[in-house]
């Protein structure tokens, strides 16, 4: 993360300058605003987790800061984002690097700061995998899971909310956590039921497309996928028993693989006759194509849910629906 101290110190020294407006805009709001639970959050699993158990109580307001399509690891909160952090109800963000800006505008936030919710600490956390030219991933239960507050010394993987088992959990954590909040005038006692009735209908939601990709992976003669790009769903591949052989790691920043890494992955997919090559949303999917084309096969697109295009959010996708995608997907692309 280039230039991070210096990202960081401007950060705050913006914070700085807008917290007395922030403070001014506070004691200035409407009854009508008061009336409102407002929610931030950074990325679409947490936004959709909301979305999910606050579904048809009008007065939640859910704002994402990373916007459908961004980039989400290069992303720098703007003076305007840190308004919405301070002035919410409740802000919820994964943790893991792709939100490390996070912890720093917090503390420079001090006792001002806003309830906050880091959806990581609700699962039990794998640790982040660094791929090099020679490696074979072996999918095994290690010594890295931890559970809890005891992950913070860990160099974890993010992409958590991958696994349906987390997935449920996460839902659960976001709910425990509306109704810890000290905001039970502005929740009717209509509004705590939904919140319960909701709940339980998305975690069922997950489990029935979790059944519909089991059925899928039972179908097929080996479970064994090449990805012709970033892995981000370790959680997803250890979850199903899912082998794989990608370009690279989760949160890795490169763009262009090697010509050795390149010959793997083609010889791989030819040597375990696969019918296509992996890759994942928002991707310029190029090593895939240039894999696929030299092994003679097909591309499909796997949803890290780690976010969504613009299209998508604006037709409503859910993580449910997209999982359901990837169902689809897998049923086509493995053997």
């Amino acid at each position: 993360m280039k230039n991070t101290f210096y990202r960081f110190t401007c950060l705050i020294l913006i914070f700085g300058l807008v917290f007395n407006f922030v403070a001014c805009s506070k004691s200035s709001s409407t009854d009508a605003e008061n009336d409102k639970i407002n929610i931030v959050v950074t990325t679409f699993p947490c936004y959709d987790f909301v979305r999910a158990v606050t579904k048809d109580i009008p007065n939640i307001q859910i704002k994402m800061l990373i916007k459908p399509g961004a980039e989400i690891h290069s992303f720098d909160p703007t003076p305007q984002d840190l308004i919405a952090i301070q002035k919410s109800d409740l802000f919820i963000y994964n943790g893991g690097e792709s939100d490390h800006w996070v912890d720093e505008i917090l503390i420079s936030m001090e006792k001002n700061a806003p309830k906050t919710l880091r959806l990581i600490e609700s699962v039990a956390l794998l640790e982040e995998e660094h791929f090099d030219e020679d490696h074979f991933h072996e999918h095994e239960e290690t010594d890295h899971q931890h559970e809890g507050h005891s992950n913070q010394e860990l160099e974890a993987d993010e992409h958590v909310w991958t696994s349906p088992e987390n997935a449920r959990k996460m839902v659960d954590f976001v709910a425990k956590a509306l109704e810890d909040l000290e905001i039970d005038k502005k929740l009717s006692s209509e509004d705590k039921a939904k919140i319960k009735k909701n709940v339980e209908e998305y975690k069922a939601q997950i489990t029935e497309v979790e059944e519909k990709i089991k059925k899928v992976l039972d179908s097929k003669a080996e479970k064994f996928i090449v990805m012709g790009d970033r892995f981000p769903f370790q959680y997803f591949a250890k979850y199903y028993g899912i082998e794989y052989l990608a370009a690279f790691s989760g949160c890795s920043t490169a763009v262009e693989a090697s010509t050795q890494t390149i010959s793997k992955l083609i010889n791989t997919v030819k040597e375990k006759s696969l019918p296509a090559v992996f890759y994942i949303e928002l991707s310029n999917h190029k090593i895939a194509d240039t894999v696929a084309e030299a092994a003679k096969v097909a591309t499909y697109q796997l949803n890290s849910v780690q976010n969504i295009s613009k299209a998508d959010f604006d037709n409503g996708e859910t993580w449910v629906s997209l999982m359901e995608k990837n169902a689809l997907a897998l049923d086509k692309g493995m053997r």
